[in-house]
C-alpha cells in the first residue's frame, strides 16, 4: 500500500506512473479523503479541548457550590456531537484505507511497459525446467488425494481459499512452522 503522504507529495509522479499500469486508480479520491480526515481530526480535537475546558469550569463551579446545570446540559450535547464526529471520522478512515488498498505500487523506471502479461519480457533464466515422465499434480490435488487437506470443511469454517489440515498434513505444517521458529 502506498503511503498517503507520498501520494500527496508526489501527486503528478504517481498519477503518471499509475497511468502506465492497466487499470483506473483514483488517487484524487484518496487525497480528498485524506484532506477530509485531517480536517475532521482538527474539528474533533477542538471540540474535545473545548469539552475539557468546560468540564474543568464545571468542576470549579461545583466546588464553589454554584449552579452548573446549563454547562452540564451543554456538555451532554457536545458529547453527542463529538461521538457523531468520531463515527464520521472512522467512516472516512475506512474509506481511505479501502481506497489506498486498491491503488497498486508504482513501477520502477526499469520495468518495461506492456499492455498485459502476454507482453512481459523474459529477463533471465536459471537452469532448465525439470522434465517429468508423468503429469505433475498441484499441491492441493495431492493434499486432497492423500487426505492431508480438507477444502470442504475449511470452506464451512472460514470461507473460500482456505485449507483444513488433517493427519500427516497437519504434522507437516507444524514441523515447517517449528523449523522457522527455531
Amino acid at each position: 500500500m502506498l503511503d498517503i503522504k507520498y501520494l500527496v507529495d508526489n501527486f503528478d509522479l504517481c498519477k503518471d506512473k499509475l497511468a502506465m499500469r492497466n487499470g483506473t486508480f483514483d488517487i484524487s479520491l484518496a487525497i480528498s479523503l485524506y484532506n477530509q480526515r485531517k480536517s475532521m481530526i482538527s474539528d474533533v480535537e477542538n471540540e474535545k479541548a473545548h469539552k475539557n475546558a468546560v468540564s474543568a469550569k464545571i468542576a470549579l463551579l461545583k466546588r464553589n457550590k454554584e449552579n452548573a446545570d446549563d454547562l452540564v446540559a451543554e456538555m451532554k450535547s457536545l458529547g453527542d456531537k463529538i461521538k457523531t464526529l468520531d463515527d464520521t471520522l472512522t467512516e472516512i478512515e475506512e474509506k481511505l484505507t479501502e481506497t489506498l488498498l486498491s491503488i497498486p505500487n508504482i513501477t520502477d523506471d526499469s520495468v518495461p511497459l506492456g499492455k498485459d502479461e502476454s507482453q512481459n519480457k523474459f529477463m533471465r533464466k536459471h537452469g532448465d525446467p525439470k522434465k517429468f515422465d508423468f503429469t505433475p499434480l498441484a499441491h492441493w490435488d495431492i493434499g486432497a488425494r492423500d487426505n492431508m487437506l480438507d477444502f470442504p470443511t475449511a470452506g464451512k469454517i472460514s470461507g473460500a481459499r482456505f485449507a483444513y489440515y488433517r493427519g500427516f498434513g497437519a504434522r507437516l505444517e507444524r514441523a515447517v512452522i517449528n523449523l522457522m521458529m527455531d
